[in-house]
């Protein structure tokens, strides 16, 4: 947010302003861990969480990294929920926005100019809060939306697959197509590949488990099905190119990107239970691995993924 002299400089004078304002009755809202949104230097609210008490104050690790010990006076339960406006951090500056849809850490948020985009809770702020305590916990419930977009001059046509755990026995899946117009995005939600909950028998007991899965996403265009280049890596004669290139894990794909599929092979005792890549209109292809956030992530987040040219 600011440099490291400034931070120091207005973490002391916040102390020094609010340090002496009788907290001890509100002292106890707060406990480690809490999920929080706190004023920062610059007069905006960032989300954070508590890290500890310090004195009547709390010691605040902000989304983005930051750290300070600030008064309750500056902090407030996170309450961000749908309508609030709000600023977005971008590449370029702020930019005022108005809160959609929240999913945990992942906001869906709506521009003025009328535009969408699923952005991390860590980039948004606001300049006002509310006096508003209570909190929907719907808003609360983790999910991974991921920005694809198309920044080709084509229609792209792309695919997903993932790692699947059946009965204990692992397979893998993919499916497709989607279509995504020229120099457009979408909002997809991929909470499904992110993490799933299986049951397994454990003694006379079901236990449960919930695991990561490896996902995968794969794109062409119409002209690259008609001359059959195959791979993650697709150029056609202009040297265009999506996907990425060095796949890292081969699916099955349908041969024409107007027919929608579902693919499932299960391995675990050698069942099979769909194999479409032995049927002459489909054949396997690398994928490039998306990156989820990690399994020690449990609220969320966004991920970003550009067919380009």
């Amino acid at each position: 947010m600011l440099g490291t002299a400034t931070r120091t400089a207005l973490a002391l004078a916040a102390m020094l302003a609010f340090g002496s304002t009788p907290l001890a009755a509100q002292s106890a809202r707060y406990a480690a861990d809490d999920q929080v949104i706190a004023q920062w230097g610059d007069g905006r609210w960032y989300p954070g969480h508590v890290v500890s008490a310090v004195g009547d104050n709390f010691r605040i690790r902000f989304l983005d990294g930051d750290v300070a010990t600030l008064p309750t006076t500056r902090i407030r339960p996170d309450t961000f929920e749908p309508g609030d406006p709000l600023f977005v951090r971008k590449h370029d500056g702020l930019k005022r926005a108005v809160l959609s849809e929240r999913y945990g850490n992942a906001l869906v948020v709506s521009y003025p100019d009328g535009a969408t985009e699923a952005v991390d809770l860590k980039r948004a702020m606001l300049d006002t809060v509310t006096t508003r305590i209570s909190r929907d916990e719907k808003y609360f419930k983790p999910a991974v939306l991921a920005n694809l977009c198309n920044a080709t001059s084509e229609t792209v046509y792309y695919a997903l697959a993932m790692d699947t755990y059946n009965d204990g026995m692992r397979g893998n899946a993919s499916t497709g197509w989607t279509r995504l117009a020229p120099r457009s995005c979408e909002i997809r939600n991929l909470s499904q590949h992110w993490r799933t909950e299986v049951r397994l028998p454990s003694g006379d007991e079901e236990r449960a488990y919930g695991f990561m899965s490896p996902t995968y996403i794969y794109g062409q265009t119409r002209e690259a099905f008609r001359t059959r280049v195959l791979g993650g890596a697709v150029t056609i004669g202009s040297g265009k190119r999506w996907g990425g290139d060095g796949g890292e894990d081969e699916y099955c794909i349908m041969d024409s990107p107007t027919i929608a599929f579902r693919h499932v092979v299960d391995h675990g005792l050698g069942l099979l239970t769909k194999d479409y890549c032995r049927d002459n209109l489909s054949f396997k292809v690398p994928f490039r691995k998306l990156e989820l956030p990690g399994a020690g992530n449990r609220k969320g987040g966004v991920v970003d993924w550009t067919f380009g040219e």
